[in-house]
Parts: structure tokens; sequence; C-alpha cells
């Protein structure tokens, strides 16, 4: 597989990718069908990553959440084996993530709740 590059300087860009990472459950996973919109964020060493993902499709059937993924080098990520968020008993819904740390030092996951509406989700920081 070819290797290309991303670089973003004053004008000029460059684009980069390494090989892809298949990211992806086996069948039957959770998150087999779909890998989504995600966000990521840096803590310490480590990149931690909130995504939306589904069953297998059409999309209309498939059971949609978010899940965890953590990792050092943003390529072999190692994911959470269960989403974080509620499933959807078919359609969209639990998805759509976005990371947001409030100025109490407090982390949410903000994203669209099964009847299309905006809810958070309140993360518990904990040691070790």
């Amino acid at each position: 597989m070819a290797v290309v590059c991303v670089r973003l300087s004053r004008l000029r860009v460059e684009l980069c990718s390494n090989a892809r990472r298949d990211f992806t459950s086996e069948s039957g996973g959770w998150d087999c069908g779909t890998i989504g919109k995600r966000s990521i964020r840096k803590e310490g060493a480590y990149y931690d990553m909130v995504y939306e993902g589904s069953t297998d499709q059409p999309y209309t059937t498939a059971r949609w959440s978010s899940g965890l993924a953590r990792n050092k080098d943003l390529l072999a990520w190692e994911k959470y084996p269960r989403p974080v968020l509620p499933q959807t008993r078919s359609g969209m819904g639990y998805d759509c993530p976005e990371w947001v740390e409030t100025p109490d030092d407090r982390l949410h996951i903000y994203f669209r709740n099964h009847t299309g509406s905006a809810s958070r989700a309140t993360l518990v920081r904990t040691s070790g």
C-alpha cells in the first residue's frame, strides 16, 4: 500500500496517509457494520477517541451507538469492548459523539439520542 502524508504548513498542503488499520469489529459485533463520526482528544501520553458505530446495514434496521478507543500513536487503536451509550433498537441514534471538556474539568460526550435530540453523558475520571 502506498504511503501518503498530510502536512499543513503556511501555504502548502501535502497529503499523507499510512497503511490503513482495520478498525471494525468482526461480524456480529456492535460496530461491525459502520464506523462513522469520531472525536479525538489527547490526555497525557494517550489519545482517546469516541466514535459512532452500528451493526450490519441497512441503516434503517442497524443498531447504532458510540464507543471508546485509545492509543499512543493514532494508528493502533485499542477499543473498549462494548458501546458506552445505549444502542438503538433499529435506526440511527446515540451517535454523532463529540468530546467537550468544561471549565470545571469535567469530560462529557455530547451525542444525538434515539429521538434525534442532543444529549450529554459525563465521564468519570479514575486514576491508574
